[in-house]
């Protein structure tokens, strides 16, 4: 269970949309204990801009009472109590309403100390109170810029102050706004959040996959039943996409979104809808296999707009499916949109998880296991931290099953994930999984915080933070096994933009030299192996693609083993021992493409082979490994989907 801890001179929850105190200072950080076990403990610091300006970097101190800090991620930590931590090149510019996290390990015992820096509590300026006390603005009809004006009257297309038809509502322009930004309240599409365009306001804008009826949603609330405006701001490339407009899941109109030119260039459109009093859902849905456009934000003007929750949905009800206890459901259309694995998981008919069933969500472990080894189909949707006490827990996880974190701070702490015998298409994405806190982490899962094994086909891991305790202190390398193990005749796997770190035996493919199965196929990309000592990874009998991956602080990182050829290809091999390696009494074969090595100590390579590589992956390929070392770690772990 997640520890709330004081921040500064305020008692914050860390989920919570940071507020305006009264004595005129904000909270604009957390401190989070993510896991405990009494001899030492994980946390967390989130760190929010609060203020109405860009923040172009930070630091944050603290002081722990008898704790030793050991390490930390996704920031540069100094000092030695009081520490310190300041951002990296990658998270240090935050936008007004953006936040940053990252994480440290400890020993000793937890406590509760107060979070300092400019960031952590100020006096708030007029423009920061109004920020920080509600998102609503009265500037509909100013000449303001886009950055403080929710909507301009000078838009090149329709606006909220020019619609003509406000029933039962007074002048819009008279009307307060509320824009519904990404990844806040009200905006249900998390999943689907990118920044790889220019121009956004807020944290990126949404972008679905590109398919006929791919949706994207918000949860808003009215304080009365009328007509309001609404506006979206979006881009295009060269053609116009059409969306069905949805309120309520009641279709409203068939809207078209024109070409804007680009996708970096943004336009706004305005319609008129009817909400009634209390929680409205509104949605657009793709009306054409090209999907929809990109979505910056949504406003809607007229007092009394605030943001909802977004429910948890299903698709259709199913007698067989289990009954709901804490998990909620509703029959709205499904709000996630599935994306797809590039590499061997894209094959053997795709690898898409729950797509085709219910969308549920869970925050605890009973409703967990119980979706997840049902024989329906479900997309979960996992909420919090996720436990089944000192003990640990084990989900084996049944075919056409999508776990899916939600946000940032989707946690399975001491719960390992078993996907084996005849169970298929299984997608587990944004997830934080660690088997650190259970009494015995060798007897949970078999010590793997992942299990893939039997005759499982088409499985994809993606965006998931996996992590055991720093193997330089806790030096027994067989308390825990492997952090993603693929075993047996199991195929069509991919593993991508995963952060594995502080750990012994990262994983392996095979689980002995006569574990050999021609047709297993393993693909793994973009993932961030931090202080992983060996078996990063270790492939037997297996055909292997391993590309973009970014290693550092191994030992002994890619061993090629018996009855394997795999192409090692553009990957960044820094500070360690051997990094492309076999044995002469168990010799794998590899084709190696644009590595770079660094401090390698000397050893023969395996011998050559070409790998049978049957998709095309060239729209996410890192061209110049150079460029692997800065770019894998902004990518890959938790909350960057």
């Amino acid at each position: 269970m997640k520890k709330q801890i004081s921040c500064g001179a305020l008692n914050v929850l860390a989920a919570a949309t940071l507020t305006l105190a009264s004595g005129g200072l904000w909270a604009a950080c957390s401190y989070t204990v993510t896991n405990n076990w009494g001899s030492g403990f994980t946390g967390e610091i989130t760190v929010t801009n609060d203020t109405a300006a860009a923040v172009s970097n930070w630091s944050v101190s603290w002081q722990e009472t008898g704790v030793t800090v050991t390490n930390a991620w996704n920031a540069t930590l100094s000092g030695a109590n009081p520490y310190t931590a300041s951002s990296l090149n990658w998270n240090g510019a935050l936008a007004p309403k953006a936040s940053a996290s990252f994480g440290f390990q400890a020993t000793g015992k937890a406590g509760t100390p107060k979070v300092n820096g400019v960031l952590c509590g100020a006096a708030a300026s007029s423009n920061a109170s109004v920020a920080a006390s509600s998102k609503q603005s009265s500037l509909i009809a100013s000449s303001a810029s886009s950055k403080s004006a929710v909507i301009s009257s000078s838009s090149s297309k329709s606006s909220l102050a020019a619609s003509s038809t406000q029933a039962q509502s007074s002048s819009v322009a008279n009307e307060s706004v509320w824009r519904f930004e990404e990844n806040e309240l009200g905006a249900c599409n998390t999943a689907d959040v990118k920044t790889n365009q220019t121009g956004y306001t807020g944290t990126g804008y949404i972008d679905t996959v590109d398919t006929l009826d791919a949706s994207m949603a918000w949860s808003i609330s009215a304080a009365s039943a009328k007509t309001y405006a609404i506006e979206f701001r979006f881009a295009n490339g060269a053609s116009a996409r059409t969306a069905k407009v949805l309120v309520n899941n009641s279709q409203i109109q068939l809207q078209e979104f024109p070409a804007t030119g680009g996708w970096n260039q943004w336009q706004t459109l305005s319609l008129n809808v009817p909400f009634k009093a209390g929680t409205n859902s509104v949605q657009i849905v793709a009306n054409a296999a090209s999907g929809l456009a990109n979505v910056d934000y949504i406003a809607v003007a007229g007092n009394g707009i605030t943001p909802a929750a977004c429910p948890s949905v299903s698709s259709a009800a199913s007698s067989s499916a289990p009954a709901a206890s804490s998990s909620s459901r509703s029959s709205a259309a499904p709000l996630v949109n599935q994306a797809s694995p590039i590499g061997f998981a894209s094959l053997n008919g795709g690898t898409t998880g729950g797509k085709n069933g219910q969308t549920v969500s869970v925050s605890n472990y009973a409703d967990l296991k119980r979706y997840a080894e049902s024989a329906q189909a479900y997309t979960i949707m996992i909420n919090g931290t996720i436990s089944n006490g000192s003990a640990g827990g084990q989900i084996r996880v049944a075919s056409n099953k999508s776990l899916v974190g939600v946000g940032s701070s989707a946690f399975l702490s001491g719960v390992g994930i078993d996907i084996s015998g005849s169970s298929s298409n299984v997608i587990v994405r944004n997830l934080k999984m660690t088997l650190v806190g259970t009494s015995s982490p060798s007897s949970v899962n078999g010590g793997d915080v992942i299990s893939i094994y039997g005759n499982a086909p088409n499985i994809w891991i993606d965006h998931c933070e996996l992590y055991s305790e720093n193997p330089d202190v806790q030096t027994n390398i067989d308390k825990y096994d492997g952090l993603i193990d693929i075993k047996g005749q199991t195929s069509f796997i991919t593993l991508s933009y995963n952060y594995l770190h502080d750990h012994h035996k990262g994983g392996l493919v095979g689980a002995a030299d006569n574990d050999l199965f021609t047709d297993r196929k393993v693909t793994m990309h973009h993932n961030y192996y931090k202080n992983v000592k060996l078996r990063v990874p270790m492939y037997r009998g297996a055909t292997g693609h391993f590309f973009n991956n970014y290693i550092v602080g191994a030992k002994d990182a890619t061993e090629i083993r018996a009855n394997t050829c795999v192409r090692v290809e553009r990957n960044y091999y820094e500070a360690l021992h051997y990094s492309i390696y076999t044995t002469s009494d168990s010799p794998g074969k590899t084709e190696r493409i644009g590595n770079i090595e660094v401090s390698r100590t000397s050893r023969a390579y395996p011998a050559n082979c070409t790998a049978d590589i049957s998709y095309n992956y060239s729209s996410v390929l890192i061209n110049n490994a150079a460029d692997v070392k800065t770019k894998v770690p902004q990518t890959a772990g938790v909350g960057k989907i």
